[in-house]
């Protein structure tokens, strides 16, 4: 009873939440060199992975793509969430983007959205976007047109194309090419003012604020739909540093990581009180150590290990989540495999009002206790082996 009341919050609503096609993983690629070629239909969610991925073919879902390098030139009847170090969107996409990566190029057509945080972002003037961008970038070029709002925080940002409603960034330094027809407003926030080239076409205002402006109403409602895009580009980047962070740990430490999975899952209560001590005496003890004043490289190094086993609690959660999913829908998978499925999960459900709050410090909790219990574990196992 215990135990079915552990795993209530973040297994149950697991799978009330997960969308069904999420148990239908018929279509998993992985490995050095991973391609979907062009005549090739998948009539479900596609995912791949692999040092260089390429999808050419046709996905009546959606798609989820990880590598080195990614080329997507086929058509994405669905979603696209994609990261890499380089990244390139040359198809058809129905749906919404959300991409991450050291350079991302966007030549093809989205149906509607489009996220995109990296080092480089370039919106070639073949791409179109039909519905908002938000992106935030060392280098952002908009040569693409855009049928909603442009949401963006750069170092630099060229705008080359229509924009379709408000164009709301945060930059260091704003260029408007000739080529630029901007419908709606531009509202910037800037120490330097911007440069409008002759020939653009500005349908209508444009406001510049420097970061310290006390903003009017206006202002207020530009500056909160501003931090609201920025705010979906960080849940991105959370989620993509998770997951590589999460192949590290698997890839380096695989059986650490399934035995403390398994220790999570077997022993539920033991990892719950672990974790709840360990929690809140771990502050308690900084202090004291602080306080000591001797203590306090000793202090420093606790709160790091803290911070870094409370980090790596979520991503011990999301491979138990995903282990789970893919045992109801009868398959069994890598550990990678449920780590992506889990963080996935797990990142749409701590944004419930509420109910993620409690779902996320649930989860900190039983990782932590079962990270510090598997340890501990480890190092009686040295211990008796005579290794240290």
């Amino acid at each position: 009873m215990f135990k079915k009341t552990v795993f209530l919050i973040l297994l149950l609503l697991s799978v009330l939440f997960v969308p069904a096609t999420l148990l239908a993983f018929d279509q998993l690629q992985s490995g050095e060199n991973i391609i979907l070629e062009r005549d090739k239909v998948i009539n479900s969610d596609y995912f791949g992975a692999g040092e260089a991925v390429t999808v050419s073919g046709t996905v009546n879902g959606d798609a989820y793509v990880a590598g080195g390098k990614v080329i997507v030139d086929g058509t994405i009847n669905g979603d696209l969430l994609v990261a890499g170090g380089s990244v390139q969107v040359r198809g058809n996409i129905a749906g919404n983007v959300r991409a991450a990566g050291g350079e991302i190029i966007v030549t093809g057509v989205i149906g509607r959205n489009l996220t995109a945080t990296g080092g480089s972002v370039n919106l070639a003037d073949t791409a179109k976007i039909t519905g908002n961008v938000v992106s935030g970038a060392g280098d952002l070029n908009v040569y693409s047109e855009i049928g909603g709002d442009l949401t963006a925080g750069a170092g630099n940002l060229i705008i080359g194309n229509k924009i379709g409603k408000t164009v709301y960034a945060g930059v260091e330094q704003l260029t408007i090419a000739s080529s630029a027809q901007i419908l709606g407003d531009i509202n910037y926030w800037s120490q330097n003012d911007g440069r409008v080239e002759q020939g653009a076409q500005l349908s209508g205002k444009t406001n510049k604020f420097t970061p310290s402006e006390a903003p009017n109403r206006r202002a207020g409602e530009d500056i909160a739909k501003f931090f609201v895009g920025l705010y979906a580009v960080y849940k991105i980047i959370t989620l993509i540093s998770a997951l590589i962070i999460g192949f590290l740990l698997i890839k380096f430490a695989p059986i650490y990581t399934q035995k403390t999975v398994d220790l999570v899952v077997k022993k539920p209560g033991n990892s719950f009180l672990v974790g709840l001590i360990s929690l809140i005496l771990t502050p308690i003890l900084f202090i004291i150590l602080l306080l000591t004043v001797v203590g306090i490289p000793l202090a420093f190094i606790l709160l790091a290990s803290y911070l870094i086993l409370i980090y790596f609690s979520k991503i011990i959660i999301a491979v138990v989540i995903g282990q789970k999913v893919f045992s109801i829908s009868g398959k069994s998978t890598s550990l990678i495999w449920a780590l992506v499925v889990g963080l996935i999960i797990y990142a749409a459900l701590v944004t419930i009002p509420v109910l993620g709050w409690v779902a996320g410090l649930f989860a900190i909790i039983f990782g932590l206790g079962g990270l510090i219990s598997e340890r501990y574990s480890f190092y009686k196992d040295l211990r008796s082996k005579k290794l240290i």
